[in-house]
């Protein structure tokens, strides 16, 4: 693949990225939370204590099951820098993927990737533990999508989300 693609901002695909980011970070908050508000709810039922002390626990639990993620998914999206919400050109070939974005540009070698992870709608080029390039399927024609799938097939299998 030595053609390029144009590649349009997606504000849904950022926030999956950096879902995808945050994942180990944020996967121990869920259970924390239900846990909580279970122990709250029973403290409660069984009249353990005064609300004082279960009620702090079910509010905690609530934000903890149900907040957290979607807080810091979004407060990180606020905090990304606006060079990256922007279109960019993708270019790929046997050696190098590069991305050129109208402030920036970056050209990785792919051995340099960990690894590449598929989902339905896009690849995930994974960089590092917090860095990640995602490839929309979408930007591509039929053509492009099967050459970059090939091409990626060959330099870097991808792994199922």
């Amino acid at each position: 693949m030595n053609s390029h693609v144009l590649v349009p901002y997606d504000e849904t695909l950022l926030r999956r990225t950096i879902e995808y980011i945050l994942q180990p970070h944020v996967k121990r908050f869920r259970p924390l939370g239900i846990a909580l508000l279970v122990l709250g709810v029973l403290m409660a039922a069984l009249d353990v204590s005064r609300y004082v002390l279960w009620a702090p626990m079910v509010v905690a639990g609530v934000f903890c099951a149900f907040v957290v993620k979607p807080m810091m998914i979004g407060s990180t999206v606020k905090q990304q820098w606006s060079g990256i919400k922007a279109d960019f050109r993708l270019d790929a070939d046997e050696e190098w993927v590069s991305f050129s974005y109208p402030a920036f540009q970056s050209r990785i070698r792919w051995e340099a990737m960990e690894k590449v992870v598929e989902t339905p709608d896009a690849w995930m080029l994974v960089l590092g533990k917090i860095q990640v390039m995602t490839v929309a399927k979408s930007a591509m024609n039929p053509e492009q999508l099967a050459e970059f799938t090939a091409l990626l097939a060959r330099r870097r299998p991808p792994v199922a989300a």
